[in-house]
């Protein structure tokens, strides 16, 4: 800046330019001759900039001589009859002080003069500015607006009657509220029943009905299936049973043959074909692959997009994840495939001690060598454990690792498990009850429940809030009816209204003297006073020395004959 004021006098400092922030000393005063408004530091710079831009030399405007219009200024403002404000010649002097009357601060009084000099000025006079004796911005070309205060307006408090009032109104509101949007969906759904009505009966499609009745068009909706395209369905089969024909051609041939019309079909018909079509869409979406080519294509492509999926899943909410993938039979083309996390990787070879691929391969060899349809030697003991384990674990998924693990209970599972816990079942085996596995004596039933699990239908969630909601306010009416939350004994105790004594053990009998043999060694007598564990009896005839020594040399004399 300072080698820029010394070839061109135009660029000075702010403070030589503008004298200060205040705006009656820089903006106000007439304009000499031939001189051109000089409002802005940035717009002569820029000026001057597009000269050199342009590489024509500018000619250094004439300096200013604030000097003179600053008397000129004063002489104008001293005048009684132009300006009928009070006195500026405390402001306007340089020796002002700090604590005078600003000229620029909002008053009623109006400057008739100052419209012809800010017109020629080309500039405005913000009645807001408040400058400072000493601030930062001396010698500016711009002033910062003051901020206004406003006092907050203090709420009043309510009081306990409009409190009582506000919550009545709110919840008959939601009530009123509740019942408008049942009668909507009511509404809503029987229009839509009478619409779909119409569709089947004139075979067209629903989009037109809709415009027809002037409703709004549905831009998203199901593909559900109608008379017509149940007709060209049949017609599709029938047609391309040699020849592959598409759709126009096929339109044709159904046009010249009245049997594909659907205008003389009966309501009844019509339903018969659309559960048809409705049908070979669920039959196709759901039924195996052709070949076994077929099937490893279909198998690579949802392994990639499954693979994709888990991996942006991993990144968004840093959670892990396995994918083991292989062939269901040693006739598949399928290949063995593994996708895991690089901290699952870890686990598997740090905590249990073996490697992914090893896994991989004795599943594959697993499935390989088993036979379909062989009978399981498991036991019925063993399938019970095996369900008890499954049903333990699933719920243990729900508990917190640092947390106590939740005990199953099938007798009182809504008191302990979900009004204690907040956990619900999903998913239990149809025809079966909710009971101890060990009370189940069939196979079928056992392994009904295993496979629920295995596969992950059944299972436990955590009941939401609306649920949690239901459940209290359950809790809340049972107890008012006084109803108990548990199940009572089937068979009360003996000693039932009386006091609870300590029954002896029976011992058997002949035992009185072993009082100082261990606990497990002792015999324990039954309901019948016999021994489960009878005491040693030697046998009821003994054999003298004589005998044995007369069968040992008949023994040997046997030897020698031999």
């Amino acid at each position: 800046m300072s080698d820029m004021s010394s070839e061109y006098p135009m660029f000075k400092s702010g403070q030589d330019i503008c004298g200060s922030n205040n705006l009656a000393d820089n903006n106000l005063g007439p304009t000499p001759p031939q001189q051109l408004p000089d409002y802005s530091l940035m717009n002569n710079l820029l000026f001057n900039l597009m000269d050199l831009f342009n590489e024509t030399p500018s000619n250094p405007e004439p300096v200013v001589d604030w000097a003179k219009i600053y008397q000129d200024v004063g002489a104008t403002f001293g005048q009684g009859p132009i300006f009928d404000g009070p006195d500026t010649t405390p402001v306007l002097s340089p020796n002002a002080p700090v604590d005078a009357t600003i000229i620029d601060t909002p008053t009623d009084d109006t400057l008739p003069s100052d419209d012809n000099d800010m017109q020629g000025l080309d500039m405005t006079i913000n009645p807001q500015t408040t400058p400072t004796a000493t601030s930062v911005l001396d010698g500016a070309p711009f002033t910062m607006v003051a901020p206004v205060a406003v006092a907050a307006t203090p709420r009043r408090k309510l009081t306990s009657a409009e409190k009582a009032q506000r919550k009545v109104n709110a919840q008959v509101n939601a009530q009123r509220n509740k019942e408008v949007d049942g009668s909507l969906r009511t509404f809503e759904a029987l229009k839509s029943q009478q619409v779909d009505a119409l569709a089947l009966k004139h075979a067209i499609p629903v989009a037109r009905i809709n415009k027809l009745m002037g409703t709004g068009q549905v831009l998203k909706g199901t593909c559900a299936p109608n008379a017509h395209n149940a007709m060209t369905s049949r017609a599709f089969a029938h047609f391309n049973y040699g020849d592959r024909i598409k759709l126009p051609e096929l339109k044709l041939l159904m046009n010249q043959d009245p049997i594909w019309s659907t205008k003389g079909l009966t309501d009844k018909q019509k339903v018969l074909l659309c559960e048809e079509l409705a049908e070979k869409r669920e039959r196709e979406a759901t039924s195996s692959c052709p070949s076994s080519l077929s099937a490893a294509k279909l198998s690579s492509e949802r392994l990639k997009l499954i693979d994709h999926q888990m991996k942006q899943l991993e990144v968004q909410t840093g959670s892990l994840g396995l994918v083991l993938h292989t062939k269901g039979g040693s006739d598949s083309a399928i290949r063995a495939s593994l996708s895991a996390s690089l901290n699952v990787w870890v686990f598997f070879r740090d905590v249990l001690k073996l490697d992914l691929y090893d896994v991989l391969l004795n599943l594959e060899l697993y499935v390989c060598t088993r036979r379909e349809g062989s009978v399981s030697r498991e036991s019925i003991s063993s399938l019970r454990k095996t369900v008890a384990k499954l049903v333990n674990g699933s719920l243990a998924l729900l508990t917190k690792s640092a947390s106590k693990i939740i005990t199953m209970a099938y007798s009182n599972f809504e008191t302990d498990i979900e009004e204690k816990c907040f956990i619900t079942l999903e998913n239990w085996p149809n025809g079966l009850p909710l009971q101890n596995p060990t009370k189940f004596n069939s196979y079928n039933e056992l392994n009904r429940i295993a496979e629920a699990f295995q596969t992950g239908e059944a299972f436990f969630r955590p009941l939401t809030a609306t649920e949690r909601k239901k459940l209290a306010s359950k809790i809340v009416a049972r107890e008012a009816a006084g109803v108990l939350p548990k199940k009572t004994r089937v068979k009360p105790r003996s000693d039932k209204g009386k006091k609870h004594t300590v029954t002896s053990k029976r011992k058997a009998k002949g035992t009185q003297g072993m009082e100082s043999v261990s606990a497990m060694k002792r015999a324990r007598a039954d309901v019948a006073g016999e021994s489960s564990r009878s005491a040693y009896k030697s046998s009821e005839y003994v054999n003298d020395d004589s005998e044995e020594e007369q069968d040992d040399e008949e023994e040997d004399d046997e030897d020698e004959e031999e």
